[in-house]
């Protein structure tokens, strides 16, 4: 019992960590007096295609290249794959209605390197 509760500990430390600075970062930069402490939204195209589940809108780990306005959804997507963790500066959102998305399509990119920011939460309720 004790060995599980350890391994799963270790094993989702890195999505536990994630979150963390996902939403509570802008709470930290609020407090600071930062006027933007939100990340934002670019449009982008699919640098290759792409295959989820439909039913829900999903949140894929990628890489942008800003410059040519490509986005690329990492291969693994599992909770365990620690190279797509690393590698990951923008998060893709997926529609919940289309499985396969084709190169070349639009999606929209929550960037995670991004100094810029915005005033308020791209997950707020309009």
């Amino acid at each position: 019992m004790r060995v599980a509760f350890l391994a799963s500990l270790f094993l989702s430390a890195p999505w536990t960590l994630y979150q963390v600075w996902l939403f509570v970062r802008p709470g930290l930069r609020t407090m600071l007096g930062d006027p933007r402490p939100y990340r934002r939204f670019v449009d982008l195209r699919l640098g290759a295609s792409h295959r989820h589940a439909t039913g829900r809108v999903e949140l894929a780990r990628g890489h942008a290249d800003l410059h040519a306005g490509l986005a690329f959804a990492h291969a693994r997507q599992g909770s365990g794959s620690l190279p797509s963790f690393a590698a990951t500066d923008v998060l893709l959102v997926l529609p919940e209605d289309r499985g396969d998305l084709a190169e070349g399509e639009a999606v929209r990119a929550l960037l995670l390197t991004d100094s810029l920011g915005v005033e308020r939460s791209a997950f707020a309720a309009t």
